[in-house]
């Protein structure tokens, strides 16, 4: 079913983000029928992980995804929180034994995305099962409504899904999101105040610290940009920073840091030193411009 619904326009700002051509899969480990005929017991339950793609018979590591990213509220925040494949899988994990069921009607589909313009958008990136590296094979959409029901968008976005109200403790999980976020905030902002503003500024504190965008998390390395509260003034100077065919630009003192736990690093060097991968980085390049529908490279500029 294609959707031509003017609320679809809502849901999908920011998408460009993971905007990707190519087919998706089923784990076929259950049949993708509609679960809205409660007294049938025999009839089988479906699970997000059984229609990631159900126009495909290709099996997705749904156990292990290659990123995610969440937002609080589709309409109203453009803040977005960055997750690695553990993290993202950690918070999602507990809709494993949530069964989904198509809505009984247009309207009632239609009824659903508006509901989700309020609630919480989970995008999450998946490989095929058989792939060793990071691709993204399959890109859905989890939202959680304020009235606690799961929403589930196939890799296509051809199919809507939803459950029960109450299955998910909307407050609780929005804070899930936070914390798993703030911990390693904190860890990064510390870093910065010791390697980086106090060679300069003696009298630095961890206050000045402000995280201006954060990118995510690859191969465990933190990446985005971190500014000094008492020293971002800068002239407006346009910076590139070329690695492979992927151009960078940004602001002069809006660097792009590559923190790995024990060194901040630019973009190239991490890459260099095999901190981080070309997909990696065409992955930073959606989260440094989501409104681009490909990354830009130097061989078109």
């Amino acid at each position: 079913m294609v959707k031509g619904k003017t609320i679809k326009v809502f849901l999908v700002l920011g998408a460009l983000l993971f905007s990707i051509a190519g087919g998706g899969c089923a784990t076929g480990q259950n049949s993708a029928v509609s679960n809205s005929d409660e007294g049938n017991i025999n009839e089988p339950q479906t699970y997000y992980m059984d229609v990631i793609d159900p126009f495909s018979s290709i099996t997705f590591d749904y156990e292990n995804p290659n990123y995610g990213y969440a937002s609080l509220n589709v309409l109203l925040s453009g803040y977005r929180y960055y997750f690695d494949g553990e993290q993202i899988y950690s918070l999602i994990s507990e809709f494993n034994d949530v069964p989904i069921s198509i809505p009984e009607s247009d309207a009632h589909e239609e009824e659903l995305y508006k509901q989700a313009v309020n609630g919480i958008n989970i995008k999450v990136s998946y490989k095929f099962e058989t792939r060793d590296t990071e691709n993204d094979d399959a890109v859905v959409n989890f939202y959680v409504l304020e009235n606690g029901t799961l929403l589930f968008e196939d890799n296509r976005e051809l199919t809507l899904y939803y459950s029960d109200a109450n299955v998910v403790n909307y407050n609780e999980f929005k804070n899930k999101i936070m914390s798993t976020e703030d911990n390693m905030v904190d860890e990064i902002c510390e870093a910065y105040l010791n390697k980086i503003l106090k060679p300069k500024r003696e009298d630095a504190v961890i206050e000045d610290v402000w995280l201006f965008q954060y990118m995510g998390t690859y191969n465990g390395c933190f990446v985005g940009t971190l500014l000094d509260r008492k020293n971002c003034v800068f002239v407006e100077v346009v910076c590139e920073l070329v690695v492979e065919d992927l151009v960078f630009r940004y602001s002069y003192g809006y660097d792009i840091y590559v923190y790995d736990g024990t060194d901040f690093l630019d973009l190239l060097t991490a890459y260099n030193q095999s901190k981080l991968t070309y997909d990696n980085l065409v992955q930073i390049y959606y989260a440094l411009y989501p409104s681009l529908l490909a990354p830009k490279t130097a061989n078109s500029v």
